[in-house]
């Protein structure tokens, strides 16, 4: 039995973490793929799994749309912390996924200013 190998939603293979940007209001994160037949589920050891769905193609969704002005991943930083695991037979893989929400149409500035606000605190 071969140890799947997971790609994220960007593509890439391999990866043991991965960053996938979400525009709030949205539920759809994106669809992770193997290189065998694996079923697909969370680990169960990261506080923000509850917010999120994994179907059997490997498809992940919030549970409900998020909103940037308040954020309701475990530390309310807007960066939801899971991992995903995709099991063929006995041997599984995992992958750490640090999913962020962003401001929906919000441009570079608005981050940059945000970060230059906070050094000045």
């Amino acid at each position: 039995t071969s140890r799947p190998t997971i790609t994220d939603p960007n593509g890439n293979a391999g990866l043991s973490d991965t960053v996938i940007y979400v525009n709030e209001g949205v539920t759809s994160v994106g669809q992770w793929t193997s290189d065998v037949s694996s079923t697909w589920e969370f680990s169960g050891s990261r506080e923000d799994e509850e917010k999120f769905t994994v179907n059997s193609s490997g498809t992940v969704s919030f549970n409900s749309a998020p909103d940037f002005e308040d954020p309701q991943d475990y530390d309310t930083n807007n960066r939801y912390e899971v991992i995903i695991k995709a099991t063929n037979s006995s041997v599984s893989t995992t992958q750490n996924v640090t999913i962020i929400v962003t401001r929906a149409g919000a441009g570079p500035q608005y981050y940059v200013q945000r970060i230059q606000n906070r050094c000045k605190q």
